[in-house]
C-alpha cells in the first residue's frame, strides 16, 4: 500500500463518524498521525516492542467503546490475531518488518508544534530521540554499555570496562508495564483514562495541534548533541 493509499482508509473511516473533515483538515489530521505512529516505532527500544505499541492501541479504542459489546468483541479478536501471528516471532523477523516500516515512513518530516515545543522535534522535522543529559533507556535484559567480558571454553576469565559518555538505564518488562509506550501527548496521559465522548471534538483538538505554526525566531534553540545523536533520515 502507498502512502496515498492509506490517507484515502483513514479518510474513509474519519468520514465513516460524525467528524465532517475538508481535504485541507484531513492532510493536517493524517500528517499528524504519521509522525506520531513514527515517533513510537522509533522510540521502540527493540523491535518486539511493535507489538506492545499495536497492543495499547487496541486497548485505548476498547476504553473509547467499553459499551459497545460488539465492538469490543471485535476488538478482542484483533487482540487475539495480533499475539498468535507476532507473540512469539523471532527477534529478527521484528527487526525486518520495524526496518519496513520505518522505510515506508522515510521523509515524513512534518512539523508538530507541541512535540517541537517539548524539544521532541528539531526545525527540519527529525525527531530527537536521545535528548542530551538525559538516560538512555535500554531493552529489558539489556547489558548496559562500558564492559568488554573474555570468555574461554564458554566460562568467563576475565572482564574489562572503559568509560563511556552516555548514560544508560535498563527498562522493566515492558510486557508487565507497556501503559508508558502509547501516551496521548496532548494530555501525557495513557490514551486509555481519556477516551473522547465525541468524534468532532477530539479532532478538532487534533487539527489545531496541526495549525499551530511555530515561527523559526520562536522555536526552542537546537542542542548540538541532540542533533548529532538523533540525527538520520528519520
Amino acid at each position: 500500500m502507498s502512502r496515498q493509499g492509506l490517507r484515502q482508509f483513514f479518510e474513509q473511516i474519519a468520514h465513516s463518524s460524525v467528524m465532517r473533515l475538508n481535504e485541507a483538515s484531513m492532510d493536517k489530521l493524517f500528517d499528524l498521525m504519521i509522525m506520531a505512529v513514527k515517533y513510537q516505532f522509533l522510540l521502540c527500544k527493540e523491535p518486539s516492542e511493535l507489538v506492545l505499541v499495536t497492543m495499547n492501541h487496541i486497548d485505548g479504542m476498547k476504553a473509547i467503546f467499553q459499551s459497545n459489546q460488539q465492538i469490543l468483541s471485535h476488538l478482542n479478536y484483533a487482540n487475539t490475531l495480533l499475539m498468535d501471528h507476532f507473540g512469539d516471532t523471532p527477534l529478527w523477523q521484528m527487526a525486518i518488518i520495524r526496518s519496513e516500516l520505518l522505510t515506508f515512513l522515510l521523509g515524513a518530516r512534518v512539523k508538530v508544534s507541541l512535540m517541537l515545543r517539548e524539544h521532541k522535534q528539531m526545525e527540519d522535522g527529525r525527531f530527537v530521540l536521545f535528548p542530551e543529559g538525559e538516560q538512555i533507556e535500554l531493552p529489558y535484559n539489556a547489558v548496559v554499555p562500558g564492559s568488554v567480558r573474555y570468555v574461554e571454553n564458554g566460562a568467563l576469565v576475565r572482564s574489562e570496562n572503559f568509560p563511556v559518555d552516555e548514560h544508560f538505564k535498563v527498562s522493566p518488562d515492558s510486557y508487565q508495564d507497556r501503559t508508558m509506550m502509547n501516551l496521548d501527548k496532548d494530555k501525557q496521559k495513557p490514551l486509555e483514562k481519556s477516551p473522547p465522548t465525541k468524534g468532532v471534538k477530539k479532532g478538532k483538538d487534533l487539527l489545531e495541534m496541526m495549525d499551530q505554526t511555530v515561527e523559526k525566531k520562536n522555536l526552542p534553540p537546537k542542542r548540538s548533541g541532540s542533533a548529532k545523536r538523533g540525527g538520520g533520515k528519520v
